[in-house]
């Protein structure tokens, strides 16, 4: 098994990445790919949670709104070591004893598995919809790209694991898997959906963060953040005159 234990309590969730391509021998990587290996997977994980817990926020009436609580959460989360056979990086996601955020470690899982596979889906795609490029979370995109290295020519494979009674072993399991290939396809993907164009035609309902405009002009530029697809997103409106 790649994670034998997790703290010896069953109350918590891993999340692991694993490296098997050409640049992993010997339970070992070049630094310069662990760095970046790490780094994705740092952003794969605390993306994920930081988003789920603002999407809760935003369903809370704002007086019993406890960003501590996101906070501590997010401090928790452990990296372990990595495990014989390949270059594994393990995620320990401990169990938040919170009224308002009791089910969060598996709606983090949920929300960071349902951003993988959206990135994927859409991927294979020739063309999506300037509304569908809005629900692409453009960090885990970028994420996802730092596994497959400077040349984007390695293999990975990313495991959810959750305790679950009702398994034989005691965990149920979910791998998603990155062939080489996948990479040049998400990095199209990930600079399409960072150019944020308003489709024709479209309303949208939110808050002006900021206005540009000389005094006297009419002309000017405005910044809107609201959110589509339950994802936040900011735009910026051209005044003319």
């Amino acid at each position: 098994e790649i994670i034998q234990s997790i703290n010896n309590s069953k109350n918590d969730e891993v999340v692991s990445i694993r490296a098997h391509g050409s640049l992993c021998t010997n339970n070992s990587l070049p630094l310069s790919y662990g760095i970046e290996l790490h780094e994705g997977f740092g952003v794969l994980i605390y993306d994920g949670a930081k988003e789920y817990f603002n999407n809760i926020q935003r369903s809370i009436p704002k007086e019993k709104r406890d960003k501590q609580s996101a906070s501590h959460y997010l401090s928790q989360i452990k990296l372990t070591q990595s495990s014989a056979g390949s270059y594994i990086i393990n995620a320990e996601l401990p169990k938040l004893h919170n009224d308002v955020f009791s089910e969060s470690y598996s709606g983090i899982i949920k929300n960071i598995q349902d951003s993988i596979d959206r990135i994927i889906e859409f991927s294979q795609r020739d063309k999506i919809s300037e509304v569908e490029k809005l629900s692409i979370n453009t960090r885990i995109c970028d994420a996802l790209l730092n596994f497959g290295g400077a040349e984007e020519d390695q293999d990975i494979e990313i495991i959810f694991k959750k305790y679950s009674a009702n398994v034989k072993d005691g965990f149920s399991k979910r791998n998603i898997n990155l062939a080489k290939d996948a990479f040049p396809k998400i990095r199209k993907l990930s600079f399409y959906c960072k150019e944020n164009k308003l489709p024709d035609n479209r309303d949208i309902s939110g808050f002006i963060t900021r206005l540009d405009r000389e005094v006297g002009d009419r002309s000017g530029i405005i910044y809107v953040a609201c959110r589509i697809n339950s994802k936040s997103v900011k735009f910026k409106i051209k005044l003319e005159k």
